[in-house]
């Protein structure tokens, strides 16, 4: 019964508090990232299918979203450190980030479903992957790094 208790304390501290330990925001960047993702996916598919557009207009559209989300998340469960103090510096350069992985989304989108010839509801996940790990270390490197933090905490845990 002790074994139980113990686990489920494991798993809440993992869950709940912040850590500078990279396996651990790399495990609550997964998470993050899947949630924005479904959000993402979400949209990606509500836009071509219910409302005809274009599937890179709708992976763009998705993305944004996608993004955003990710990024208040990461802002108050993920990182425990800060390197930016401005807000509106730190979102552009998250956003800048995002940018980047949305051109390497919409490329891997258009490679795997044009020229391989897979669909695109089963390309997105591919290219998202990929774009997965390059964003996160990006913005782990210069958003939320200890070493190159301006000694701005991140926010306090808020129950969302």
């Amino acid at each position: 019964m002790q074994r139980q208790n113990c686990g489920g304390f494991l798993i809440t501290k993992l869950l709940r508090a912040k850590s500078d330990k990279p396996h651990v925001q790399l495990i609550k960047s997964v998470v993050t990232s899947s949630i924005s993702f479904a959000l993402d996916f979400s949209i990606l598919t509500i836009s071509v299918e219910v409302l005809g557009l274009h599937y890179l207009l709708g992976g763009i559209l998705g993305f944004i979203t996608g993004t955003t989300l990710s990024y208040i998340l990461s802002v108050t469960w993920v990182f425990p450190y800060k390197t930016i103090k401005n807000k509106r510096m730190e979102y552009g350069l998250f956003t800048g980030i995002g940018l980047f992985g949305l051109l390497l989304n919409i490329l891997f989108l258009w490679f795997f479903t044009d020229i391989a010839g897979i669909y695109y509801l089963i390309s997105r996940p591919i290219g998202a992957s990929f774009v997965f790990f390059i964003s996160f270390f990006l913005r782990r490197e210069f958003l939320f790094s200890k070493k190159r933090k301006e000694k701005v905490p991140a926010p306090p845990h808020s129950s969302i």
